[in-house]
């Protein structure tokens, strides 16, 4: 029985050890890639979503320039005069 669990080790531990390495040739040229696209399109889609955002119909339709009317001039002011008795 130690026999066999003794070829059984001999012929999984080159295999996990062919796995492992694989896994880290795949992470150190393919995988920190795709984390770093990922970052990038999270930001691009932060970006566009704030330039919707600011080009929102609500937030057109609230801005201050096109509330404000066309500024009147000063009204002339009264002058009364002091009646004097």
């Amino acid at each position: 029985m130690s026999n066999n669990k003794f070829f059984l080790i001999l012929l999984f531990f080159p295999l996990l050890l062919a796995f492992l390495l694989g896994w880290v040739i795949y992470w150190k040229f393919f995988g920190k890639k795709q984390i770093q696209q990922q970052k990038q399109k999270k930001e691009w889609v932060k970006k566009t979503l704030a330039h919707i955002k600011n080009f929102s119909p609500a937030r057109l339709k609230n801005r201050r320039w096109q509330n404000i009317s066309k500024k009147k001039g000063k009204k002339p002011i009264k002058h009364t005069k002091n009646k004097q008795k």
